[in-house]
Parts: structure tokens; sequence; C-alpha cells
């Protein structure tokens, strides 16, 4: 492992970048590179590959990176109040860019498009399984896309012919949707990317994150309580004006970043001793 490690900073070296970016902590793999940059003195951005708690980031954290980067200011505040110094941290936006995707390319396959979850809460199922018998009632086409880690056997059950395939870039099903519902997640974020009109269901999940919570309901079209959902909601949601939210572009703000100097050489550097 010694040797792999000290070949993986001979090689950080060599490139000599201005900085290592990284959307996990916990994989040994990427810990293992953002180790041997830390060793070469290359400053390690955290940058989640998803809008989460900075709390479930920063347990994992154990000092690996020297900088933060998020999606949102309610993130920024988080890592803050977690002990990581304001300098450290900056909001850059969404890691998939808006500017990529083109919401008009595609035909509207359904007129509610439901975003899975691996965790569930309680009323999860109850809830699909009535909006399933009001979207029949009224006509309405109804599709469920899973997310990548959950076992969608039950759903399978309940809308037959409906499971979307996760495999999919969610891109293409988002922009298939009329209307876009789902509880924590950030796929409700991408939908408002697309313009897409949206739904936050604040009890789908028993996830902890404050800071999510709070950006969703300000990106989303409504947010609502499964007892209040329903497919008339739906229709109400169909009519409402749709607001554009401001959506930071990393490809503009991360350049930005290490023009300024932000990401300084040497800063916080970590020897392979400091993790045995």
């Amino acid at each position: 492992m010694q040797l792999l490690l000290d070949e993986l900073t001979g090689l950080v070296q060599r490139v000599n970048p201005s900085a290592l970016i990284i959307t996990a902590n916990y994989d040994p793999a990427i810990r293992l590179v953002a180790l041997a940059a830390r060793q070469a003195g290359v400053p390690v951005a955290l940058y989640p590959h998803g809008l989460s708690s900075p709390n479930f980031w920063l347990e994992r954290n154990d000092g690996l990176a020297s900088h933060f980067l998020c999606w949102t200011e309610e993130e920024r505040l988080g890592y803050i109040a977690a002990g990581v110094r304001d300098m450290r941290v900056r909001v850059v936006g969404p890691l998939r860019s808006p500017r990529s995707w083109n919401a008009d390319r595609r035909p509207v396959d359904f007129d509610l498009l439901w975003l899975g979850h691996r965790f569930r809460a309680q009323q999860y199922i109850p809830t699909l399984d009535r909006i399933r018998h009001e979207a029949e009632d009224a006509g309405f086409r109804l599709a469920y896309r899973p997310h990548p880690l959950e076992d969608p056997t039950d759903v399978g059950s309940l809308l037959p012919g409906a499971l979307l395939n996760p495999r999919v870039g969610i891109g293409e099903h988002l922009e298939s949707a009329k209307v876009v519902v789902g509880g924590v997640t950030t796929g409700l974020i991408e939908a408002a990317m697309l313009g897409r009109r949206t739904i936050f269901i604040e009890d789908l999940d028993a996830i902890e994150a404050p800071e999510v919570r709070s950006h969703l309901r300000r990106v989303s079209t409504i947010a609502t309580l499964s007892n209040d959902f329903s497919i008339e909601q739906v229709r109400l949601v169909m009519s409402a004006a749709i607001t554009s939210e401001s959506f930071l572009s990393p490809e503009q703000e991360i350049p930005k970043l290490i023009n300024s100097g932000w990401f300084r050489r040497g800063d916080g550097a970590v020897t392979s001793e400091s993790y045995r």
C-alpha cells in the first residue's frame, strides 16, 4: 500500500494540478489518491456528488479534504456551523451543469414522474398506492424512476409497466415529465434546472437534512405533506407559473477560484503518518 501511495504521489507531482476535486471521501481508492495529493502539497476539495447535509459528509472527513465546495448557501452555513473555516468553503452550484441541458428537445411522455427513494418513511408506499388510483381515475400517465440503490420490487407490483430504467440518464426522464415529485432528492433540483414543475413531499423519508429541505422548499413549485398530496394538486401545479431559479455553474465558478488563488499549494499538507 505504501508503495502504491508513493507512486501516486509521484504521479501527482508530475501532473502538478492546481487542486484535486473529489465527489466522495469514503471510497478507499479515492481516499488513497486524495492522500497522495495532500502529500504532494496539492489542495483537495470535497465536492459531494449530491446535495446533502454537511454533517453527513463531515462525519467521514477526518481532515482528508482541505477545502469544501457545495451547492447552496444553506450548505455553506452548515459547514461553517460544523467547524469548517469560512475561508475554506465556497458555493459553486450543482455538480451537473444546467448549461448542458435542453428542456425542449424531448416530447412529454408522463403527466407525473415519481422519483424513487432508498430510505422510505412508513407512509411512502400507501401514498404511492393512493396516487396510483387517483392518477388512473384522472387519466394521468404516472411513471416511477427507482433510485439506483433502491429495491423497487414492491413498487413494480403496484405499477406494472410504469417502472423506468434507472440506468438511463435522469435528464432524459425528467425532460419527459410535466410534473416531477419526490422527497429529499437532488432529482427535484435537476428537474427545476430543466424548468420542470416540481412537488416536494416533505415526509416521504426520514432523512435528517435541514439544509437540503430548506433548499428544496425554495426551488420546488410547491412543498407539501403526503396526506395533502393529491392528483388535484398535480393538476393545479400544471397550470402554475414557473419561476426561474438561478443556479451557479461549476464550469465557471471553479476556474474563478483557481485564478483567484483560493487553492493554495502546500496549504495544510498532510502525510501518510496522519492516517496510521
